[in-house]
């Protein structure tokens, strides 16, 4: 639940600027001066994850001085706001799990935030960091460090300003059982006079000071423990020991990307982009898939045929959307046995396989709606829809009287609900525009469209 609205929180507040405490236990990590790891995904477009871990800045230095410089507190902004979750997506499933609810007809969970005020606790002056920072050394023999480095796609980051609570407030998750067709009786109490009371709610307060949100900037490290402080959003950070994969922050060619799928014959494409279609329907198992695929790539790599209980998959995808099992087994898994009790990756890697992962990973960067307006289009937007996309990422103009995407606004259509879905609006009526945040949904959806419909 805490997860879920600190999530909402920093989507209305500036996701670009603020990174979300990523659970309520790790939140007293989360201060000036700590230290977070930024791991850079494969793809450039894929948006970096960040984590909190339990060092100080100070505690990671060869020096041992105290590090202290003065913080500031402001009112940061007022936030009371319930939020509606699909229970079919990946936040509305866990918070539906969370109140116990077994409504079958419910199709939302709602969830009210009343943060109340704000508060942002910043370092007061940047400028002391980075003069504090040249006569700094880090300590390349720190254990944590040393794991760090380990990974070139991993970044030092130093938390530079907390978003907090200013009193104590309230999170509640519940369901509207009074609009529902169907539930289960066992979740209800009947009182005296027979009047059925919702009981899937659940509630809990947080205390004063809990963190929700942080500010974090990457540290360059050199190769002698050497640091600066990167404040320019066009540079990054990292280690100048460690050269960095390109392969690891570029694009490769999406139709190469795609090679397994764009081979299918029609009749198998279209079969395919079904399935495909349907897992999207349920938003919560994009990211279950993409979990379980990346597994299975990384074990053909050792040439390793790993078999798990099936039940173990079922446990997290669920039973009663099976289109997974279909596009599994196109792509090399195997399901053991009469009853399918197990299941068994594949022990080569094939250009499907690969196909299928990449499309899983470009739709996990969407989030539920986006994903769910995605299992609604057809090959007829495909062309004019992959075409605004490029547009967009490539920065340039597009008019909704533009004949190659003309079809795309002569009438409501599926594609608007995706576009929209994706931050795009009409300026003036007329020119297609994008928001300032949202480039990694929008390189994810071009390559989830080009997937099932591209050539």
């Amino acid at each position: 639940m805490f997860e879920a609205a600190v999530y909402r929180f920093v989507k209305a507040v500036g996701e670009e600027s603020l990174h979300q405490v990523p659970d309520l236990d790790k939140s007293n990590l989360c201060k000036p001066l700590a230290i977070v790891v930024k791991k850079n995904k494969r793809w450039f477009w894929q948006k970096a994850k960040y984590k909190p871990y339990p060092f100080s800045l100070e505690q990671i230095l060869t020096e041992n001085d105290h590090i202290q410089l003065p913080c500031s507190v402001r009112k940061y902004v007022t936030y009371n706001k319930t939020s509606c979750f699909s229970a079919s997506g990946k936040i509305g499933a866990s918070l539906k799990s969370i109140i116990e609810a077994d409504i079958e007809g419910s199709d939302t969970v709602q969830l009210d935030a009343k943060f109340g005020v704000v508060n942002k606790v910043e370092l007061a002056s940047i400028d002391d960091l980075i003069q504090l920072l040249k006569n700094k050394h880090l300590d390349l023999k720190h254990e944590f460090v040393k794991q760090v480095r380990e990974h070139p796609r991993k970044v030092l980051c130093v938390i530079t300003g907390v978003a907090e609570t200013s009193q104590e407030c309230e999170l509640h998750a519940h369901m509207d059982v009074d609009a529902k067709e169907d539930f289960d009786v066992d979740k209800l109490h009947l009182d005296e006079r027979t009047e059925i009371k919702d009981k899937t709610d659940k509630k809990f307060l947080l205390p004063k000071g809990t963190p929700l949100a942080y500010n974090a900037l990457e540290l360059w490290v050199e190769a002698d423990g050497g640091l600066k402080l990167i404040i320019d959003s066009d540079s990054r950070g990292g280690w100048g020991d460690i050269d960095e994969v390109d392969a690891t922050l570029k694009d490769e060619d999406t139709a190469t990307s795609f090679k397994g799928i764009l081979g299918l014959n029609l009749n198998d494409r279209k079969e395919f982009t079904s399935k495909i279609q349907g897992i999207c329907k349920d938003p919560k198992m994009i990211h279950p898939l993409y979990v379980l695929l990346k597994s299975a790539v990384r074990k053909c790599k050792d040439s390793e045929g790993k078999t798990i209980e099936l039940k173990a998959v079922t446990d997290k995808l669920g039973t009663d959307n099976d289109n997974w099992k279909y596009v599994l087994l196109m792509t090399g898994f195997e399901l053991q046995s009469d009853n399918w009790s197990t299941i068994t990756y594949p022990t080569a890697e094939s250009d499907m396989l690969m196909s299928f992962f990449c499309l899983m990973e470009a739709l996990d960067e969407l989030e539920d709606e986006q994903i769910i307006a995605f299992a609604e289009l057809n090959s007829d937007q495909s062309v004019s829809l992959l075409y605004l996309l490029a547009c967009i990422l490539a920065k340039k103009t597009v008019k909704t009287s533009d004949e190659e995407v003309s079809v795309l606004y002569s009438e409501p259509n599926t594609a608007q609900v995706f576009l929209q879905s994706l931050g795009m609006q009409q300026m003036d009526g007329a020119t297609v525009v994008a928001g300032s945040d949202n480039t990694n949904e929008i390189q994810g959806a071009y390559r989830a469209v080009f997937a099932l419909w591209g050539s």
